[in-house]
């Protein structure tokens, strides 16, 4: 699954793929999360969960994260 690199051309991706709208909360002082919110129809928010998991363990291998 290597359309693209970087966070920002995923979420493109995936949004493009699953039709479901991926908003990520900013960056809060002294926490390493952050917020996803998916939203859309159950299929799409589904397909969406699944690639973004996909993509975070191809990058969980990499040493990315």
């Amino acid at each position: 699954m290597d359309y693209c690199n970087g966070v920002a051309c995923s979420l493109y991706v995936f949004r493009q793929l699953s039709g479901a709208n991926i908003k990520i909360a900013g960056v809060e002082e002294g926490c390493p999360d952050r917020l996803v919110t998916i939203t859309g129809v159950p299929e799409s928010i589904a397909i969406a969960q699944h690639l973004i998991n996909a993509r975070l363990v191809e990058w969980s291998y990499k040493g990315y994260v």
